[in-house]
């Protein structure tokens, strides 16, 4: 009987540790179930929380392409620059797409490009308001050199009408031009119209009084056209010649005065060199390239 007693108490110390092994191995079971249970909320917010926040870096990353597009577009110059912030931005969100760093390190990257976009418009706008003020400038400045060159070109305009006035004021003439023809008897002149008895043809005039002439020696140059037009002169070569309007012509005469800007009487003479054609003469007078008086007589 005791024999039995005893069996049956052992059995009972073994079920009752059996019991508080498994109780144990239980509450073991169960917080370790709690545990993962945790982490796996923990990991999940974790990883919501990073979806969400890498949405914000990849519109953030998606905005910046499309201002690198924008400045691409826009200044043809920096397009190098651009283009490799472009690929910057691109490579970031493919980093981010596939989760290889953490998203500490993203926000990190993707504030650098921010900034370093900003940095850029900020210098950009900076030299449009430069441009802008220079553009302004150079206009003031077009602006007044038009004024001057018009005004310059006023006074030019002026100066050479002032000049051909003074040019033209300054051109002597010969008043009281007359023209006709003699014959010498006891050393007389005696005028004629008969052309067998011209010795002489005689033109004489008044040279001008003119304040603004340049003074000094004056060379005045007759010419005088008998009636077939031929020229009386002595000769054709250079020695018998003189320049008008760029050509070499012909005198039949030709006196120098001292003009001192008052007035003076001249006559000039052509002497007989053959018999005299009857018909209508013509007697012109030539000074400093102008023809400064004229005169006609005619021979019987």
């Amino acid at each position: 009987m005791t024999t039995e007693n005893s069996s049956n108490s052992k059995k009972a110390t073994i079920f009752m540790i059996l019991t508080i092994v498994l109780a144990i191995v239980c509450c073991i079971l169960t917080w370790q179930l709690i545990s993962v249970k945790e982490t796996v909320r923990i990991e999940k917010v974790t990883k919501d929380s990073l979806i969400t926040d890498n949405s914000g870096l990849l519109q953030k990353l998606k905005n910046l392409d499309t201002e690198y597009s924008n400045l691409i577009g826009e200044y043809d110059n920096l397009d190098s620059l651009f283009t490799t912030e472009k690929e910057t931005v691109k490579n970031l969100i493919a980093e981010i797409k596939s989760a290889k760093g953490t998203n500490k390190n993203y926000q990190k990257k993707v504030d650098e490009l921010e900034a370093r976009l900003k940095d850029y418009v900020a210098q950009i706008e900076e030299l449009k308001a430069k441009n802008q003020a220079l553009t302004v400038e150079n206009l003031k400045v077009k602006t007044s050199l038009d004024s001057s060159n018009t005004e310059n070109s006023k006074l030019s305009s002026n100066n050479e009408d002032l000049s051909k006035k003074v040019e033209a004021g300054s051109v002597l003439k010969a008043y009281e031009v007359f023209a006709d023809a003699i014959k010498v008897k006891s050393g007389k002149e005696i005028p004629t119209k008969r052309a067998k008895k011209v010795d002489k043809i005689r033109t004489c005039f008044v040279l001008s009084e003119n304040a603004i002439a340049a003074k000094g020696e004056k060379t005045i140059y007759l010419r005088i056209a008998g009636p077939d037009g031929v020229i009386l002169a002595k000769g054709t070569d250079d020695t018998y010649s003189f320049k008008y309007e760029g050509k070499d012509i012909i005198y039949s005469s030709k006196s120098t005065t001292n003009f001192t800007g008052k007035a003076v009487d001249i006559c000039m003479y052509w002497e007989k060199t053959k018999d005299f054609k009857k018909g209508n003469y013509t007697a012109e007078l030539f000074l400093d390239g102008y023809v400064i008086g004229s005169s006609n007589f005619t021979l019987e």
